[in-house]
Parts: C-alpha cells; sequence; structure tokens
C-alpha cells in the first residue's frame, strides 16, 4: 500500500471517530445488575415543571439495571415512574458517548432519564460494545443498539413500554451511533454520498452483519431521535418516513483537535456533518420544524461545563419531553 492511500484510509477511520475528549466526565462503572434502587437526585438539578412537587416525585422515580443481551457489555439501567403513571408509556433510550472507547457522562443522563421519568416516559440508558476505534466497533455498536431496541418491544409487558413510541438517541459518540439506528437502513448502505465512508462501512457490514443475533422476532425502527452533540458521516439516510428528529448542539462543539462539528467538517479530504448540515438534509427532506424537527442551536457560553456537554443542560429536558409526547403517535 503506498504512501497516499494508507494516510487516506488514516483520515477516513479518524473521520468517524470521536475521540475522548479531555473535558469529558469518564464512568467506567461495571454496571452490574443490581436491585431495585431509589433515585435521589438533587431536586435543584431537575428544572421541573413549577406544578410539580420535587420530594415526592424523588421518591417516585425507581432504576433497575440488567442485561439485554448474552454478552458481558449488554447492559441497560432502565428508570420509571410506576406510582405516578398508569399504563404503558413511551420508552427515550439513550446512549452515552466516550468514542468507542470508554463511556462518558453516565451521571448526568442519569439525571436526564430521571427527569423524563418524571415526566410520565420510560427511559433507559443502554451501554454497546467498545474497542478499537473504527468502522467494525462502529458496526458492533449499532448492532447493540438496534438490539435493546428489539428487546424492550419483546419485553413490553415486563416495563410498561408503548411499543409504537420507542425513541432513541445519546450523547456525543451514542448519538452518532443512535443516529444510524433512526435512519440507516441496510439498502442504504450502497448509497452513502461519502466514497470511502460508504466503502470502510460495506466492508464491516458484509464481516459482521447489518444486525446480530439477540432479541430475534421483533423490529428496530423507532418512532423519534434525540442527539446530544451528534455528527453523522452521511445525511442521504434521512428520508420523510423516517423517525422524528431533535438536535440539541452548540456553536463551537468540536473535536479535541479543535474541529468545529456543527457544520460541514474535513479530515482531510473527506467530509463530516454536523448539526447544522442535518438539520437542513430533513428540512429538504420534507421535516417540519416545530414538529417532528426540532433544532436548539446553542449559542454564547455554554451553561454546562464545555460546549461538548452543553446540550446536557438541564435547562432543555423540559424540551425533549415535549418532543416525545408530540412525536408519540
Amino acid at each position: 500500500m503506498n504512501t497516499s492511500i494508507s494516510n487516506f484510509i488514516k483520515g477516513l477511520l479518524a473521520s468517524l471517530v470521536l475521540i475522548t475528549f479531555s473535558a469529558c466526565e469518564n464512568d467506567n462503572d461495571s454496571f452490574k445488575a443490581e436491585a431495585e434502587a431509589r433515585i435521589h437526585n438533587e431536586p435543584s438539578n431537575w428544572h421541573l415543571n413549577p406544578d410539580s412537587t420535587n420530594e415526592r416525585l424523588a421518591e417516585a422515580v425507581v432504576s433497575q439495571r440488567f442485561q439485554y443481551g448474552p454478552l458481558n457489555h449488554h447492559k441497560v439501567e432502565f428508570f420509571t415512574a410506576p406510582s405516578e403513571f398508569g399504563g404503558d408509556r413511551p420508552l427515550v433510550i439513550l446512549a452515552p458517548g466516550g468514542g468507542w472507547s470508554t463511556y462518558t457522562e453516565m451521571p448526568k443522563l442519569r439525571q436526564l432519564a430521571s427527569n423524563l421519568a418524571l415526566k410520565g416516559l420510560n427511559a433507559a440508558i443502554v451501554k454497546y460494545a467498545t474497542g478499537n476505534p473504527g468502522y467494525n466497533t462502529y458496526v458492533k455498536a449499532f448492532q447493540d443498539l438496534r438490539s435493546s431496541v428489539r428487546f424492550f418491544r419483546l419485553n413490553a409487558e415486563a416495563y410498561a413500554v408503548d411499543t409504537a413510541n420507542i425513541f432513541i438517541g445519546g450523547w456525543s459518540t451514542g448519538a452518532a451511533t443512535a443516529f444510524s439506528v433512526a435512519y440507516l437502513d441496510s439498502s442504504e448502505i450502497a448509497t452513502i454520498g461519502v466514497g470511502a465512508h460508504r466503502m470502510m462501512i460495506t466492508n464491516a457490514v458484509n464481516q459482521l452483519g447489518f444486525d446480530n443475533s439477540d432479541n430475534p422476532g421483533a423490529s428496530s425502527k423507532v418512532r423519534g431521535y434525540i442527539g446530544m452533540f451528534t455528527y453523522s458521516f452521511d445525511n442521504n439516510m434521512i428520508d420523510r418516513s423516517d423517525a422524528a428528529m431533535m438536535l440539541i448542539n452548540h456553536w463551537d462543539a468540536h473535536f479535541n483537535d479543535g474541529t468545529r462539528i456543527i457544520g460541514t467538517y474535513y479530515t482531510g479530504t473527506v467530509p463530516g456533518y454536523g448539526t447544522d448540515p442535518i438539520a437542513l438534509a430533513a428540512r429538504n427532506k420534507g421535516f417540519v420544524d416545530g414538529q417532528d424537527l426540532e433544532y436548539i442551536r446553542i449559542s454564547g457560553a455554554s451553561q454546562y461545563k464545555g460546549s461538548n456537554q452543553a446540550s446536557l443542560h438541564h435547562e432543555y429536558w423540559d424540551d425533549i419531553a415535549r418532543f416525545v409526547k408530540r412525536n408519540a403517535q
């Protein structure tokens, strides 16, 4: 392999990988199955509706940890408020970030999941395959998130999940992986617009499959997507019939080398797409702002740690709940 081709392939890998940020809060807990645990987050951090009683609702949220698949990393933490809301409820599946090598911002995701439960939704934080950053790890992570959707569809009765209203999303790498769960069908791999990404993803899917064999017999389709600090290797996968879309991002969101990713960004000559071009592609396909598309583009200084973590701020938790309820069937 000559030097120019070698450098080109290295650039492709770098363009897909979200490097773990020095500002990120690592959380490498073992996430082992546990008995039900009451969630006692600090009420002042919750940004609840004015008519809510923080102390009463804090006691209402229950968290359970269990497996959604056969591998050790197939861990999920499920949040619900069964004593407050009866019947089946929409489910929001959240995936943490971490560059496909670890899991980051878990405490903030737990607070978000708790808050969604307080608003009458179910929420779950799902862990997925990690390893050496690259297309194979991405495909394995993508398979795991799809498998988690099937798990909750197959076990809907046990967790009071409304199977018509499963939403998926996450933060950073988790958001990027969940984006493909929401918008990429196996038939669309051949139409990925950037040839370099198309080749590498095709090779990975040919080797690993589009899906794993876990939780067969159910659909992986989701009703909506919530991307906090997300990006994608392609915009062509978005169709009008796909999941409703919510994007939250800071204008200065960036990789650790300083590359801003709210717009179209490049690693060498290979493009990637931040939330501006993703939102534009959705609008061009017929998504309507304020209905099945919501884009919160944060300007100015971040209110929560750095600009990359701004999308996790509690100021937007009510918006997420409203988006889910607005787009539930």
